[in-house]
């Protein structure tokens, strides 16, 4: 069983199987190679406060792509239909569908004042031109707008402390982020302009 994504590839459907849970997420798993994007040459993870973050190396200009979420694809109505261990990490596509990293994407830290954001529905772009030593963040509710929240301790002057969907952004915030916004978002927003 499965169904071709926009690009026009097929995808399998395989459902994961947990002894005793009734309502377990859909794991799609693409079946033709995945054509990854390499991150970009001037990015890199490095240890952060939260973990791991990603800083830029070198310049790194406006538009350019950063890193692109291209892993694997899950589906599920809420929060908690998702594996523990990708909870905080993949982007989201859809009121019930969110997709990992195979690479550098899911490293990359939230903030409420980000230098980067989302291009079509997996890609991390540069907002604005990006100098050597900057940590490069983007605002997880760009793409966010289910059931999932985090707090929020970006540090920024902006800082919302919470991070929980794009339906709780200010109208100046939305408007700011204005190209910058995943796709899903932006249809089921009516933003098309």
């Amino acid at each position: 069983m499965g169904f071709t994504n926009q690009q026009g590839m097929f995808i399998e459907q395989t459902l994961l199987i947990q002894k005793g849970v009734s309502n377990v997420p859909l794991l799609i798993r693409q079946t033709d190679p995945i054509d990854s994007k390499m991150s970009h040459p001037n990015a890199k993870v490095v240890e952060h406060k939260f973990g791991l973050g990603v800083v830029a190396t070198g310049p790194i200009k406006k538009d350019e792509l950063i890193a692109s979420f291209d892993g694997e694809i899950y589906c599920g109505e809420t929060n908690d239909d998702f594996p523990e261990e990708i909870l905080n990490y993949p982007i989201t596509f859809g009121p019930d569908r969110a997709r990992n990293s195979k690479g550098i994407a899911n490293k990359l830290n939230h903030a409420c004042s980000p230098n980067c954001g989302i291009h079509g529905d997996f890609d991390i772009v540069a907002m604005r031109d990006i100098k050597e030593g900057e940590e490069l963040c983007w605002d997880y509710d760009m793409s966010e707008d289910h059931d999932w929240s985090m707090e929020c301790g970006c540090g920024s002057p902006e800082c919302r402390k919470l991070i929980h969907g794009f339906r709780h952004l200010s109208h100046a915030k939305k408007a700011e982020y204005k190209g910058y916004i995943s796709n899903w978002i932006v249809k089921a927003h009516g933003l098309e302009s």
